[in-house]
């Protein structure tokens, strides 16, 4: 299995940290932010499979443009393989 050297970036923690604080997201849209934060600055990691089709849900479910851009951000920390073969 191939390991996903992705990290999120300043712009997409900072939007992800938003999330967290605002107290109407949702318990979706707060997994995916926080696997977001875990892999920014350097940190090493990838998405789970869990969250990775919460992130993609949220691509689809016409929230707003930062909830787009994080939950795009963590399938692209996906483990491709992965998530094809589950």
């Amino acid at each position: 299995m191939s390991e996903n050297t992705n990290e999120s970036g300043s712009v997409t923690a900072s939007e992800a940290a938003r999330i967290m604080d605002d107290p109407n997201s949702t318990e979706e849209q707060r997994s995916v932010a926080a696997s977001v934060l875990r892999q920014s600055g350097g940190r090493n990691g990838e998405t789970s499979a869990w969250v990775a089709s919460e992130a993609g849900d949220l691509t689809r479910e016409g929230d707003s443009e930062e909830v787009r851009s994080v939950a795009a951000s963590d399938l692209s920390q996906a483990d491709k393989e992965r998530d094809e073969n589950s």
